[in-house]
């Protein structure tokens, strides 16, 4: 056994030093006879730019230890099905010929690396090429008829570049989000054939480079946002609404943030997205794209906000008319240091955000704001979180009771101890204006506890000092 093994490692040596790399190209061959030469050694061929109609069967089965073979710019209708023999095959170049497909036995060439049919009159790919295929990183297919890429294209997990420009493509395979390694996608020029483009796109993470041009769309897929590596994108010769060409003009980090926040729009239209974008957004979720910074959901905001315990940073901005209201749950977020709310529609902030004592940046610009009032937004975070804490108070000693929504929340402020005597203000009181506590009335230090439940009620909270006697 050992001996046999010590003779498959010398002969594996020995075609190793006699590899031969053979170049038969620009030689006007019209055919290729058999040529006296050691087959076996060969590792490069290149027949490029010749006459060939055909390759002999007999040849591709002898070329066991083939890597590269070139055969591009000959007169070629057909490949050989010998060419799944070609197991060591790494780079093929089959570009420039009269190729209408390609052989179902190439997917036995599991150790390829770059195909190159551009150039040819396919008009489909071998449909099962993907499931075997798994090492190609490099696939061009551009200037031929093929009207859909096989559904096995999904399966090719190792491709870096994939080229189709110039075909007649109407659509994309389904699971193009399985290529997590693809860097550059071309799908130009397929004119009116292309109308729309899947959302699956939106989960090529690695994409860096996407060409679209001169196709039929109107739209890109708002998925296209969460391509935060996205270097290039282009879009021209397309009669786009969305993003409009203002935003087309402004460059790729613009149309960027325009997708992003349509998502947002869409996915608030409704209560719940079609089955085929819920499913897109799940794994959005896994791949942990709807960050902090985009956790918009357009005209309102999911309830249970307050379980993010550790959320530092919170931006809902550039959602424009559609979000209005942010609910009272966003006081509760106590670990939230950033909050951005710019460039919204909203008139009021919360009160429950004075309670928010980590935060240190809060971007309210572009809103129609009453309530904290524009002088006090411009003099920093610090005054708007004192205006609204004091406005909680007064929102709270306005009835003997809140409604019930505000009750739960104020129990859970309780539980958190956020009710201290810092933010209970004194001063003069005006109810109506929100001027601060009369100076002859009682500052109530502590803390909301069932003991002193009483104490809060507004006729004992704001009794004067000569009246009564509050221990706490």
């Amino acid at each position: 056994m050992e001996g046999r093994k010590r003779v498959e490692k010398n002969t594996a040596q020995k075609v190793k030093d006699k590899a031969q790399k053979v170049d038969l190209s620009g030689m006007s061959l019209n055919t290729l006879s058999n040529p006296a030469m050691e087959f076996l050694c060969i590792t490069k061929l290149d027949l490029s730019n010749n006459n060939l109609e055909s390759i002999p069967e007999s040849l591709t089965a002898r070329l066991l230890n083939l890597e590269v073979l070139d055969v591009h710019s000959n007169q070629l209708k057909a490949l050989p099905n010998s060419i799944g023999c070609l197991t060591k095959l790494k780079v093929f170049n089959v570009s420039s010929n009269l190729l209408v497909s390609l052989p179902k036995a190439i997917e036995n060439c599991c150790a390829l690396e770059e195909l190159n049919a551009n150039f040819n009159q396919l008009t489909r790919l071998p449909d099962t090429m993907g499931y075997q295929l798994t090492n190609l990183r490099t696939l061009s297919v551009n200037s031929n008829k093929l009207a859909f890429l096989p559904s096995s294209t999904s399966h090719l997990t190792s491709l870096r570049s994939l080229d189709a420009h110039l075909n007649c493509l109407s659509s994309l395979p389904d699971g193009l989000e399985n290529l997590i390694r693809l860097h550059s996608l071309n799908l130009s020029h397929n004119f009116h054939h292309l109308c729309t483009l899947p959302f699956s796109l939106g989960l090529l993470t690695s994409l860096t480079d996407l060409d679209v041009s001169y196709n039929n769309l109107t739209a890109l897929p708002s998925s296209l946002g969460c391509l935060t590596n996205l270097r290039a994108l282009h879009v021209e010769g397309n009669p786009l609404v969305s993003p409009p060409m203002e935003v087309v003009h402004r460059g790729v980090e613009a149309m960027r943030e325009y997708l992003s926040a349509r998502m947002n729009y869409e996915r608030a239209k409704t209560d719940g997205l079609p089955s085929t974008k819920t499913s897109f957004i799940r794994k959005l979720v896994k791949c942990t794209t709807f960050s902090g910074r985009r956790l918009s959901t357009g005209s309102s905001l999911p309830d249970g906000l307050e379980n993010l315990i550790r959320l530092h940073s919170l931006n809902l901005s550039h959602n424009f008319h559609h979000l209005c209201t942010l609910p009272f749950s966003l006081g509760l977020l106590t670990s939230l240091t950033d909050l951005d709310v710019s460039y919204n529609n909203l008139t009021a902030l919360p009160s429950s955000l004075g309670c928010l004592t980590n935060l240190r940046a809060l971007h309210v610009e572009g809103n129609p704001l009453v309530s904290p009032p524009m002088e006090v937004v411009h003099r920093g975070v610090e005054a708007m979180r004192e205006y609204l804490s004091a406005r909680m108070n007064y929102e709270r000693a306005k009835t003997d009771g809140l409604p019930s929504t505000k009750t739960s929340f104020i129990r859970k402020l309780v539980k958190c101890t956020t009710f201290s005597g810092r933010r209970l203000s004194t001063g003069r009181l005006d109810w109506e204006s929100g001027e601060s506590l009369l100076s002859d009335y009682r500052v109530v230090k502590g803390f909301a506890t069932p003991e002193h439940a009483g104490t809060f009620s507004p006729r004992r909270l704001f009794s004067s000092r000569r009246s009564q006697s509050l221990k706490l």
